[in-house]
C-alpha cells in the first residue's frame, strides 16, 4: 500500500520543562522502554502440552502514553507524560502521502505473477471492489486507476475484428471466382491457423501480451497467401477437365517449391529476430516465435487439410452453370487483363532498357529519401497514450508547502484544459477522468524528499 509513510508516536518535551522538573531526555527514554513493552516470560512445559508466556504492555496509541508514569515522588505524587510532553499520532514523514482527486488516498498497487491471467486478476479486483463498496465505512470511496488491462482488450478485441474481416473479405473475394463450398474451405484456413497457433502457444507457455498480439496481427495478413495459391492451381487444374483428387494432387505438387520457397524467405527474414542480444532482444524474441508458429500452422493446413477439401468441392459450381453476374463479372475480368495489364506488360517488355532504368531511378531514389534524413528511423515510437505525467524536481531544501504550491497551479492549469475540451468528447465525458499526485517521489531524479513529486 502506498500513500503513507511509517506510523509513529512522536513525543515532544520542552527543554525548559526537562530542566524544571530536573529530567532528562535519556532518562524518560528508559522510562518508556520499561513501561512500554512485548516480550517473552519464559515456557511452562507439561506433559501434554507446552504453553508460551508473554508480557504484553506495549502502548499502542497517544492516549495510553500520556498515563504513563515518568517520574514518583516519596510522597506519592507523580508526573504523567501527558503532563509534561506533547504527545502526537501521525506518520513520519509528511511528504509521503498521495492525494487522488483532491483527498487524501492510499493507493493498494495489484501485480500479478508470470502464470497469471491478466484479464481474470483485473476482474477479480473489480468484483473485489464491489464487495468492499457496499461494506465501507461512511467517507472511504475505492476507485480503479491505472488499469493497463483496457490496452490487452483493446488489443485483442482488433485482433478479433482483423481476423473476422480478413475472413469475411477472403471470402468474398474467392466467392466472386469460385463456387460458396469451394470459396469456404479456402477462408477456413484462417481460423484453423490461428486456433493452431493459439494451442502451440500455450504449448510454449507463451501468453496473450502485447509482443504476441502484434505476431498475430501481422500473421492476419500473411495467412491466406498459401491457400490462395494452392487452391487457384487446383481450381485451374480442375478447369482443364482433370478429376477433383488428380487436380488435388497435381495442383498442390507444381506450387509446392515456390509456396515453400516463400515461407522460407518469411522464416529468414522474422527468424533473425529471435537472435537479438539485450533487453529489447529479450522483448522482441517472442514476435518471431508467435509469427513462425501461425505461419508454419498455415502452410501444414494448405498441404495437407485445404487440398481433401477441396477435392470434394466444384470450384465453379455443382450445375456447372454461372449466373449473370458472374458471367459479367469473368467479362470485365478478362477484358482488364487484355487490354489493361496485358498490353502494359507488353510495353514494359518492348521498352525493356526504358523500364529496367526506370526501376533502377526508384531504387536510387528510395535510398537517397533514406540518406538524406527524408525518412527517419525510429526503434520504439512514441504512441498516444491515456495518462500525462508530470514529474517536479524543486531544489532541495524546498518546503512541502512550495511543493503543493506548484502542484495546484498545474493541476488549476489541467482543469482549465479537461474544461476547454470536455465538450469535444464522446458524450460529453471528461478529458480528465482522474488526477493522482505523490509527493516524495520522481522516478527522473532518483531522489527522494519534499522538493519532488
Amino acid at each position: 500500500v502506498k500513500g503513507f509513510s511509517d506510523h509513529q508516536i512522536r513525543i515532544e518535551i520542552p527543554a525548559l520543562t526537562l530542566r524544571q522538573y530536573g529530567l532528562s531526555v535519556s532518562g524518560i527514554a528508559d522510562v518508556i522502554g520499561r513501561q512500554s513493552v512485548n516480550l517473552p516470560a519464559g515456557v511452562i512445559e507439561s506433559s501434554s502440552q507446552e504453553v508460551l508466556i508473554r508480557f504484553m504492555d506495549e502502548r499502542r496509541s497517544a492516549e495510553a502514553f500520556r498515563d504513563l508514569i515518568v517520574f514518583s515522588g516519596e510522597s506519592g505524587a507523580e508526573i504523567l507524560l501527558g503532563d509534561i510532553a506533547a504527545i502526537t499520532d501521525r506518520f513520519e514523514l509528511d511528504e509521503d502521502k498521495i492525494v487522488f482527486n483532491g483527498r487524501r488516498a492510499a493507493i493498494l498497487e495489484i501485480i500479478k505473477t508470470r502464470s497469471e491471467d491478466t484479464l481474470i486478476v483485473v476482474d477479480a479486483v473489480k468484483r473485489f471492489i464491489g464487495e468492499e463498496r457496499r461494506t465501507a465505512p461512511r467517507g472511504i470511496e475505492f476507485r480503479l486507476t491505472k488499469n493497463i488491462s483496457s490496452i490487452v482488450r483493446d488489443r485483442l478485441g482488433m485482433l478479433v475484428r482483423n481476423g473476422v474481416q480478413g475472413l469475411v473479405l477472403v471470402f468474398l473475394t474467392m466467392w466472386l471466382f469460385f463456387s460458396f463450398r469451394f470459396s469456404f474451405w479456402v477462408a477456413m484456413g484462417l481460423p484453423i491457423s490461428l486456433f493452431g497457433s493459439i494451442f502451440v502457444m500455450s504449448m510454449l507457455g507463451i501468453s496473450f501480451d502485447m509482443i504476441s498480439i502484434v505476431g498475430l496481427l501481422i500473421a492476419v495478413g500473411l495467412l491466406m497467401d498459401d491457400a490462395i495459391v494452392l487452391s487457384e492451381n487446383i481450381a485451374t487444374h480442375m478447369s482443364r477437365g482433370k478429376s477433383a483428387v488428380e487436380a488435388a494432387i497435381e495442383g498442390t505438387r507444381q506450387v509446392s517449391p515456390g509456396v515453400i520457397a516463400s515461407f522460407v524467405t518469411t522464416l529468414c527474414v522474422f527468424g533473425s529476430l529471435m537472435f537479438l542480444k539485450g533487453h529489447i532482444g529479450a522483448i522482441l524474441r517472442v514476435l518471431p516465435i508467435v509469427l513462425i508458429v501461425t505461419l508454419s500452422v498455415s502452410l501444414l493446413e494448405a498441404f495437407f487439410i485445404l487440398p481433401h477439401h477441396l477435392a470434394h468441392s466444384r470450384p465453379g459450381g455443382g450445375s456447372g452453370k454461372l449466373s449473370g453476374f458472374r458471367r459479367r463479372f469473368e467479362t470485365f475480368l478478362e477484358q482488364l487483363r487484355e487490354n489493361v495489364v496485358g498490353r502494359t506488360v507488353d510495353m514494359a517488355v518492348e521498352w525493356r532498357y526504358l523500364t529496367l532504368g526506370g526501376v533502377i531511378c526508384l531504387f536510387l531514389l528510395s535510398i537517397s529519401i533514406i540518406a538524406a534524413g527524408g525518412l527517419k528511423f525510429l526503434a520504439f515510437p512514441d504512441i498516444d497514450g491515456n495518462i500525462i505525467e508530470a514529474r517536479i524536481l524543486l531544489p532541495q531544501g524546498t518546503p512541502l508547502q512550495r511543493t503543493e504550491a506548484v502542484v495546484g497551479r498545474i493541476g488549476e492549469a489541467l482543469e482549465r484544459v479537461n474544461t476547454a475540451f470536455a465538450p469535444r468528447q464522446p458524450a460529453g465525458k471528461p478529458l480528465v477522468r482522474n488526477v493522482n499526485v505523490q509527493y516524495g517521489f520522481n522516478r527522473d531524479a532518483h531522489e527522494s524528499g519534499p522538493h519532488v513529486a
